[in-house]
């Protein structure tokens, strides 16, 4: 029996089926209506649908030859005129630095309910959000049950978002993560940017939380939304941190060690300044710092205020700038509640709302 992409097909010997995807040898991938491609052997199968011409994508054969698996891709030679790419979207020395000072686009994956009214009972639509100025390859994965499965490949354009599939609440306590891969380009000159990785924890019962549901700037719906990719600001998941860990590590004794030594000469300026400034956004202190979970970020920024807030002591700095941003306030109430335990001596106050909005903290360092 012929087999191609495209064509819809049944199991033999169970219920169920799906359109196959691609083929390899004797196995073919089928996407089942959940969205999830399952490997099959082609004997297990029957062809219950031909796949209209229009609609069947560009063959790919996988083969052996000597021992070595070659992809072989049916498809036309390009022939590029470099000459158009210095023509056609020409930026600005400000759009190129911005793309300079960005680690990576701002991606994001959302869950939408379905059903806001009955949202206890509802199932998600899940998208994948481009919210920048670059074109995206993407890929992503999801680990349901103890096995990997590709949910959806595919190119976006820039500021689109892109239906993926729809989640069932009830194999919520079967997905464990989302792997997402991406790879940024733009047609024309653009400075590239290296592929991106990161992995999602899906903790079902965040789901079942009336409040993890948000109003967003992407959907009419209320939705949890995460960030993926590198934006002006890092919203960390206040479910998604380990609250034990962050406390075991707050609370040890080096952590909060008070510096007793004398400053040495060359750590003292004479034009100490009376106030300085610390940017405490992750791609500040940790430029490679996709991948990491939110955990290790926020740890890293509380480590990062900590050594900052001790070097202004040292160095007599009266009045010391924390940018947080505003996000929803963990990193914030967690810097708050540090002063109040340990430097309760020192006040506080937000800082210049003309300057930093309400993502800001001024501290007074001296008693």
């Amino acid at each position: 029996m012929q087999y191609k992409v495209g064509n819809k097909v049944r199991y033999l010997n169970e219920k169920g089926g799906g359109i196959i995807t691609r083929i390899q040898n004797d196995l073919v991938w089928i996407k089942i209506e959940e969205g999830f491609e399952i490997p099959t052997n082609k004997n297990e199968l029957i062809v219950i649908e031909e796949a209209e011409q229009e609609n069947i994508k560009p063959s790919i054969i996988f083969k052996n030859d000597e021992q070595n698996i070659k992809l072989i891709k049916e498809s036309k030679t390009q022939v590029h005129d470099f000459k158009n790419y210095t023509k056609n979207q020409i930026q600005s020395i400000e759009e190129i630095e911005n793309e300079h000072n960005q680690p990576f686009p701002s991606l994001h994956l959302a869950f939408v309910l379905k059903d806001e009214k009955n949202w206890n009972i509802s199932d998600f639509d899940l998208y994948f959000i481009n919210d920048s100025n670059y074109e995206i390859f993407y890929n992503i994965v999801t680990k349901y049950k103890n096995e990997y499965a590709q949910l959806e490949n595919n190119l976006t354009e820039s500021d689109t978002k892109c239906f993926i599939t729809t989640v069932k609440r009830t194999d919520l306590n079967e997905i464990s993560e989302f792997i997402i891969q991406a790879i940024a380009y733009k047609k024309g000159i653009y400075i590239p940017q290296a592929p991106f990785e990161n992995r999602i924890k899906i903790k079902p019962s965040k789901f079942f939380k009336q409040n993890s549901f948000l109003e967003n700037d992407f959907f009419d719906e209320k939705a949890i939304v995460y960030q993926i990719g590198a934006g002006m600001e890092i919203k960390l998941d206040v479910d998604e941190i380990d609250k034990d860990e962050l406390k075991k590590i707050i609370e040890k004794k080096e952590f909060f060690q008070p510096q007793n030594k004398k400053p040495e000469a060359s750590e003292i300026k004479k034009d100490t300044p009376v106030i300085e400034e610390v940017d405490l956004h992750i791609e500040k202190i940790i430029p490679n710092y996709l991948g990491m979970s939110n955990a290790e970020m926020l740890i890293s920024q509380i480590s990062h205020f900590r050594t900052k807030l001790e070097s202004a002591i040292v160095r007599n700095v009266k009045k010391i700038v924390f940018i947080h941003g505003i996000g929803n306030g963990t990193l914030k109430h967690e810097l708050r509640k540090i002063l109040d335990e340990y430097y309760h001596d020192f006040k506080y106050q937000d800082a210049s709302f003309k300057e930093y909005g309400y993502g800001a903290t001024l501290v007074f360092t001296h008693k």
